[in-house]
């Protein structure tokens, strides 16, 4: 009775499968009638027959069995026909209702006759076969098959559920100990991974159950490895890991075991060294390692003894991949298996060092690797088929061979690629900062394919073909809707993981359940149900053939950006890496295509293009044909933001399921930045070439602009780490294009700004976000910095690089928003530290935004000019507010520790008072300016006599400086280790000796200069030199004339002189030596090194400054009015010569009256000083003209100049 209940159920369920589209379409109510009966009947096979079945008497055992197996098949085609995870499909109900009961509401009675079966039916067979009972064996092999494609499908649905992190019942029971780890081994119970090993290897079992044990191993493994907490692991319930492990090798080296079963022991194998790392270790190594006491020489003979009679999956896939040419030819599948072992292999290369060192070092694997990478393809078959046809028992269409084969071949080489990648990322990364200089025998395999013009060529082209075609899918669409319209496509999507599907027929989309529910058409139209199969057959085929070529092009794209160190900047690469850009870029631009899956091929094939120019990168001399390439490049790149099918604009919307605008962007941005390059150097580009390049600025900022508008409007709603990489790429490439020196026209992005009204909405965003990161602090913690507010800070900076734009920001309202954020208060109570103690070994992220607020509004002063006295006098306003702060900065002392957020933060504010300075004539400031700039003078004085110690003792220098990231840790102690002695500043510039300091040495006399020139525009230094003394501000004198150099003191002449003669001594040691000479490594790709041309910029414009403010100081100085002399000037009257007094002598007239103490002690102490600052400008005269070879401008030497006026004005 049981028996026929069950047929008649599973016969209900047949006929209403396979007639369900046709009563969707001609009687849909009587699809719910059949739902209802349907679940009503396996809601009683399910608690009277399922639960029950196991405790009967059976007269046959073998009713007993095919009872198991039928419920089983029940259970499992219902959920095979309609998965539980697939909206609106047929029957879901009663799908769900089956999960529930199996997984998510199961008991122990549910999944109890599975696990028992599984743990007892080898001694339950072995019996079987042991009494002759043929029949009932066959019936438990057929219940076993039920039973295991059942807990294959739970297993697989479970991992896509909602249950995915948490161990279900029916992986709890299957981890149970049952009795396979005791003594004995006569036990009927086994543990059930156990059991399914043995399955694996049992011949007795017939063909099916070995392959549905190994996919059940497969799924279960898969299944664990995404639970949380201390899940179970397979190799814990083994009885005999090594055993096991063998006899798996066993079976996917011998050449005559099914085809399948190799393939599926193959992928169980590979899953197991990616999920489970004792297991994985195993099968790398064949044994597992256990140490011995009987001694060491005993201890290595008995290793010399395993390893002879182990093997291992490693050994034998290297062994078979010496016979890859034959695989190729006749079992694809099993090369493909093999290699996508090696790939994980090597994915966990630094859990298998030791086990891998010998094959990495074997230079005749990685040939074996580049001869596969090398064989050709051949034509891409055609995937349209014409009929089907019965083979082995399968239907297969006449295309399925020859597609399989081909995506098959595409893997392989997909996975060497990957190998090979993998490997040079490995050696680059245990060789660390030296990695660039040693190539490993992996590279050295294949360097000269990369390098053959030809090879490249033919082997990028293999991987950009365009294979998938959309059409397909639209036109099977229009079929259904006009015949079948019942039918949905995703309704029998195949739901197999993607290794364990097989390219061909099947592949994406079910053939055989499309056929089942389309067979009761056949009587009226089977015309059109014969085109459907073929049309689906054809959508599966091309899928085939796209994914596994979308895998090729990722490989190849993975491989380019791992090579980069050795194949970047090889002359005979980049032109040929130039013109597969320029091709694969007019391709995408032509795109044509579009669909998810297109999104997907859209987004390997510009990661492919982003990796051909990572490996290019920039060139400082380039040949015509590059240029050529280059510009065509260009000009692609307007076409692939324009383009409608694959739309960067949709992907930044998020209406399409795989974005690509970042990978997009990333390639705007290197073209942008090469052609700024490009368009600066003279005679390189001609009129059309520059005008193709201003076309594809012009769109990509249209873009770029709408975009900014959207992600800073996302960022004031949400924290969003997308959003975040968004804005990231977008201000860098708005950046890029803005440049004045590229883009001197800014009227139409900044008119296109202002129609979004971006400005407004980036600083209202400013204004409310976190600028520093404590709403998440452990993404603070993780990111090292705050979301959005680097990049809205970069933006803003970016802005004030352009007059025009910083007018504009100054309107809508920069200073107020700066004034009223989050950091507001800590800045006016002088409290911005350089680290947080939530973010230890950090900058903080306060201290950076305070830093490029700073930045910003010198930027925006500085490009407002003269004309901007309002703006001005608010600035005034915004210093005072922040006058705590900068006072701090300004007050450091050498006794105080330094740190790099340190010194850019008295950069940024020396350079803000600087730019009011020079946009605020003298005799025009206000009232707030002159006190702002007073405040600043007095602090100026006494730092700048800081920094001048700092610089004449540069050991002194090093001890006070404190790291505070890692980097600056391990940079400042590789350099403190070199015991080299600086003796004095020159010896700072020597590239063998201190890198590190010198960089810092270099950084304070950029600082010592900005001091001087803000001082310069504050007191007003060129009046001096060009003007009347009547005119001069003789209020502006602040110097001391004395030769006297104290710590804590105002800066004094002496102070210049001593800063003058160190920059001089720079200057004249930089001098000789070759302009590009590299004075300190580059510490990273973003970092220049610093080359003597940098150091004499710098030293030069240090010793213009001090000469030019102590001339002119010491000219006001004379030319004070008179007054009482101060205590300082009393003590430079010591120092003061017979030039001073023989001057007054020489000088004086008979009716003049009497000079008064005070002007004495001036004219003398200037006397002597201008002596001092004349000899510095005699000695400077010849080492200035010299330095103007290494210049890059020329610029005007002021040294004539500054001698005559000292002579004219100051001497006479």
């Amino acid at each position: 009775m049981s028996l026929a209940l069950l047929g008649f159920v599973q016969q209900l369920f047949n006929e209403a499968s396979s007639s369900v589209v046709i009563v969707l379409q001609e009687h849909p109510k009587m699809q719910q009638v059949k739902e209802e009966v349907l679940i009503r009947a396996t809601r009683f096979v399910h608690s009277e027959i399922w639960i029950e079945h196991v405790g009967w008497k059976y007269a046959h055992l073998s009713d007993r069995f095919e009872i198991g197996r039928r419920v089983s098949s029940l259970y499992n085609s219902i959920l095979k026909h309609s998965p539980p995870e697939i909206a609106n499909a047929p029957f879901s109900k009663l799908s769900q209702g089956i999960s529930d009961a199996l997984l998510g509401r199961a008991t122990m009675s549910t999944v109890h006759p599975i696990v028992s079966s599984i743990s007892s039916s080898i001694s339950v067979l072995s019996h079987l076969f042991a009494s002759r009972r043929y029949d009932d064996a066959r019936r438990l092999i057929y219940m076993m098959d039920s039973h295991l494609r059942l807990t294959r499908t739970i297993l697989a649905y479970k991992s896509r559920s909602p249950y995915a992190s948490q161990i279900c019942l029916l992986e709890e029971v299957l981890c149970e100990r049952g009795n396979g780890n005791s003594s004995g081994s006569n036990s009927s119970r086994t543990d059930p991974i156990d059991a399914l090993a043995a399955y694996v290897k049992h011949r007795g079992m017939g063909t099916e159950v070995p392959i549905l044990a190994a996919l059940v191993l497969y799924a279960l493994c898969s299944s664990l490895s995404t639970c949380d907490g201390m899940a179970p692991t397979i190799i814990g319930h083994l009885s005999d890991p090594e055993g096991t492990v063998n006899s798996f090798v066993r079976i996917v080296m011998h050449p005559y075991d099914d085809v399948t079963l190799r393939w599926a022991v193959w992928n169980f194998i590979t899953l197991a060294v990616d999920k489970e790392p004792a297991l994985a270790n195993l099968f790398v190594t064949g044994h597992v390692y256990t140490p011995s006491i009987k001694g060491k020489e005993k201890d290595k003979a008995e290793d010399k003894d395993a390893n002879s009679k182990h093997i291992s999956a490693l050994s034998i896939s290297i062994d078979m991949l010496e016979q890859w040419k034959d695989l190729w030819e006749l079992n694809p599948l099993a090369l493909a298996s093999l290699m996508r072992f090696l790939n994980i292999v090597w994915e966990h290369g630094h859990e298998h060092k030791a086990a891998l060192l010998s094959v990495r070092q074997n230079k005749a694997f990685w040939d074996l690797l580049t001869a596969i990478i090398k064989e050709e393809l051949g034509p891409v078959p055609d995937y349209i088929p014409e009929t089907f046809q019965i083979i082995e028992g399968e239907q297969h269409s006449d295309l399925h061979d020859a597609v399989s084969v081909h995506s098959l071949r595409t893997i392989i080489k997909s996975h060497a690629l990957n190998i090979i990648g993998l490997d040079v990322r490995m050696a680059f990364q245990a060789q660390g900062d030296k990695g660039a200089s040693t190539k490993p025998p992996s590279y050295l395999a294949i360097q000269e394919t990369l390098q053959s013009t030809d090879d490249l060529t033919d082997l990028i082209g293999e991987a950009a073909s365009r294979t998938y075609d959309p059409s397909l899918s639209d036109d099977f669409d229009s079929l259904l809707q006009k015949h079948f319209h019942a039918l949905v496509l995703d309704q029998v999507r195949v739901q197999d993981p993607m290794v364990e599907r097989e390219f061909g027929d099947e592949f994406a989309f079910s053939l055989e359940l499309t056929q089942e529910r389309l067979q009761p058409f056949e009587a009226t139209i089977r015309s059109e149900v014969d085109i459907a199969a073929r049309k689906l057959c054809a959508i599966n085929l091309n899928l085939s053939l796209a994914n596994a070529q979308t895998s090729l092009t990722q490989s190849w794209q993975y491989l380019l950006i791992q090579v980069v160190p050795f194949l970047r900047g090889v002359p005979a690469v980049r032109p040929t890496l130039l013109a597969l850009a320029e091709s694969l870029s007019a391709d995408l631009a032509g795109e044509k295509r579009s669909g998810d899956m297109m999104a997907t091929v859209h987004q390997a094939r510009l990661s492919l293009l982003l990796a051909l120019l990572e490996v290019a990168w920039f060139a400082t001399v380039e040949t015509k044909d590059e240029i050529t390439h280059f510009i065509e490049l260009v000009k692609n790149i307007r076409g692939i933001i324009l383009n409608s099918a694959q739309s960067p604009a949709k992907s930044f919307l998020g209406q399409v399921t795989v974005s690509f605008h970042r990978t997009v962007l990333q390639i705007a941005y290197f073209c942008i930045r090469h052609s700024r390059t490009l368009w600066l150097r003279p005679k390189t580009l001609n009129a059309e070439q520059r005008l193709a390049i201003t076309s594809t600025v012009e769109y990509t900022l249209i873009f770029v602009i709408d975009a900014l508008r959207v992600s800073f409007e996302a960022a004031r709603t949400k924290l969003d780490l997308d959003v975040d990489q968004d804005l990231e790429l977008l201000v860098a490439v708005f950046e890029q294009s803005t440049r004045l020196d590229f883009n001197s026209s800014p009227n139409f992005w900044l008119t296109r700004c202002q129609e979004t009204d971006l400005i407004q909405t980036s600083l209202e965003l400013f204004s409310r976000m976190d600028l520093v990161g404590f709403v998440d602090l452990g993404l603070l913690r993780t990111r090292k910095q705050a979301l959005y507010a680097p990049h809205v800070l970069t933006f803003h900076i970016a802005l004030a690089s352009v007059p025009s734009a910083a007018e504009r920001l100054a309107s809508e309202g920069i200073l107020v928003s700066y004034s009223g954020n989050p950091i507001s208060d800590a800045i006016k109570a002088g409290s911005i530290d350089v680290v947080l103690p939530e973010l230890p070994n950090e900058r903080s992220p306060a201290h950076t935004s305070y830093c490029s607020m700073l930045a910003v509004v010198a930027g925006v002063t500085k490009a407002l000019g003269r004309h901007s006295s309002y703006f001005d006098s608010e600035v005034s306003g915004l210093v005072q507010l922040w006058a705590e702060q900068i006072h701090r900065a300004l007050s450091w002392t050498n006794s105080d520790p330094l740190t790099l957020p340190l010194l850019e933060e008295i950069e940024q504010v020396v350079n803000l008072f600087a730019a009011i300075a020079q946009n605020s004539p003298l005799g025009s400031r206000s009232d707030a300016v002159q006190k702002a700039l007073s405040f600043f003078t007095n602090d100026a004085l006494l730092l700048l006599q800081q920094v001048n110690y700092a610089l004449t003792h540069p050991n002194h220098l090093a001890s006070l400086f404190e790291p505070i990231t890692s980097k600056e840790r391990s940079d400042f102690e590789a350099d403190s280790q070199n015991k080299c002695s600086i003796s004095s500043p020159t010896d700072v510039v020597d590239p063998m000796r201190r890198p590190f300091l010198a960089k810092l040495v270099h950084r304070f006399f950029k600082l010592s200069s900005s001091l001087l020139n803000a001082l310069i525009a504050v007191s007003g230094a060129e009046t001096v030199l060009t003007g009347e003394p009547e005119d001069w501000p003789s209020q502006q004198t602040l110097v001391v004339p004395h030769s006297k150099v104290v710590l804590g003191e105002p800066t004094s002449v002496g102070t210049l002189l001593e800063l003058g003669n160190c920059s001089l001594d720079i200057l004249r040691a930089l001098v000789d030596r070759p302009a590009m000479q590299a004075l300190t490594p580059a510490t990273s790709i973003n970092t220049k090194a610093l080359d003597v041309r940098d150091s004499v910029t710098v030293s030069r414009r240090t010793l213009e400054s001090v000469l030019f403010y102590a001339v002119t100081q010491l000219a006001l100085w004379l030319a004070r009015p008179d007054v009482e002399p101060t205590p300082n000037e009393l003590e430079g009257d010591d120092n003061m010569g017979v030039y001073g007094r023989d001057h007054h002598d020489k000088d004086r007239r008979p009716k003049r009256q009497p000079l008064t103490l005070g002007e004495r002690l001036r004219r003398g102490m200037s006397g002597e000083m201008a002596s001092d600052v004349q000899a510095l400008l005699i000695k400077a005269r010849p080492v200035m003209s010299k330095s103007e070879t290494i210049l890059v401008k020329k610029s005007i030497d002021l040294t004539p100049v500054l001698s005559r006026f000292v002579q004219e004005r100051i001497l006479s």
